[in-house]
């Protein structure tokens, strides 16, 4: 943190974690979450939201969270299933009875889970008047007899609604998955498909990070630096997250004011004056070395960038004796946004 105290930052904007307070609402990413957010008001049931690597489903999911977790009634309960690799049906559900806070101990069969779970689903939902929410995260690990599981779950409702509502978010392979269940396909209520974003909400993401964490009104990046920055990551979140987060290293070390369009060309060839970026070769002859070498940047050259920065900083008396870290964190509903 205190790295980009120094150039007027309470912390880096481009953290790679999903940190939902960072959030930019690009077109396509508030169409996502309003869509989310209607389905599960509406309890219809299952949501699926699909989307390649590093297009912001993760960042979605925990923006999702924090906006229920701010509702003034307090009835969503969210419950996450970060990587949903399970061994059988029966660790599946017994893994659901311990997620889901059911004080009796998981049954040992299939159906003692299930009579569990259904007990707790009308408890919640009909007795307490309660939302419970399922996340899974990482959908294409789920092994395909397993949305037979949850398509069995999401059979229990009331006469107006469903008791459980189910989101999956998924890379775009998931798809071929669901289809091969018909029966589970059918009752997806919202159906989304994230992709990269288009330059305007690019340069949207670079600025309201930056104004998020605190920096100052000024020109952090020229518009041929962001334009630079969109074609090489191709519009990708995560992309433009870890090259802009590079950036800022490699101008504070050359002591400059902003981001230049030569900067960012220099960057991506691996040709910074304190070499702090290598390019990388593609894993795929057909895939382009720019894409490549933003998508990885090589983690011990950032002890590298971070103590060269430290020498300039301590060299012109601004952190003397300090110890500067930096963090690498790195229907209605179905087809309206469709």
């Amino acid at each position: 943190v205190e790295l980009f105290e120094s150039i007027g930052l309470k912390a880096d904007p481009f953290t790679t974690s999903p940190n939902p307070d960072l959030f930019f609402p690009a077109k396509e990413h508030k169409q996502c979450l309003e869509g989310l957010e209607l389905a599960i008001r509406m309890r219809r049931g299952l949501s699926v939201v699909r989307g390649g690597i590093g297009t912001g489903k993760t960042t979605i999911s925990r923006k999702l969270i924090q906006n229920f977790n701010a509702d003034e009634d307090k009835n969503f309960d969210f419950y996450p299933i970060l990587d949903p690799k399970f061994e059988s049906e029966l660790v599946l559900l017994q893994h659901l009875v311990d997620l889901f806070g059911i004080e009796d101990e998981a049954g040992t069969s299939v159906q003692e889970c299930r009579n569990q779970i259904e007990h707790h689903l009308i408890n919640v939902g009909v007795e307490e008047g309660r939302v419970l929410v399922l996340i899974i995260d990482e959908g294409q690990n789920l092994k395909g007899e397993f949305l037979d599981v949850f398509r069995t779950l999401l059979n229990f409702e009331t006469d107006d609604f469903k008791l459980l509502q189910l989101v999956i978010f998924g890379q775009p392979e998931m798809t071929s998955i669901i289809h091969e269940y018909p029966n589970f396909e059918d009752r997806i209520t919202f159906n989304f498909e994230l992709g990269p974003l288009d330059l305007e909400s690019t340069v949207g993401i670079i600025k309201h990070r930056l104004m998020i964490s605190g920096g100052e009104k000024k020109e952090w990046f020229s518009a041929d630096a962001m334009k630079a920055i969109h074609q090489h990551t191709q519009g990708y979140p995560r992309k433009i997250n870890k090259l802009c987060h590079q950036l800022l290293l490699n101008m504070m070390s050359e002591k400059t004011d902003s981001v230049s369009l030569m900067m960012v060309e220099s960057t991506i060839g691996g040709k910074t004056s304190t070499g702090l970026i290598e390019p990388e070769q593609p894993e795929e002859p057909e895939t382009a070395v720019a894409e490549e070498t933003v998508e990885e940047v090589v983690d011990e050259k950032k002890d590298v960038a971070v103590n060269k920065l430290f020498d300039i900083l301590r060299k012109s008396g601004k952190k003397e004796g300090s110890t500067i870290g930096a963090t690498d964190e790195d229907d209605i509903i179905g087809d309206l946004y469709d």
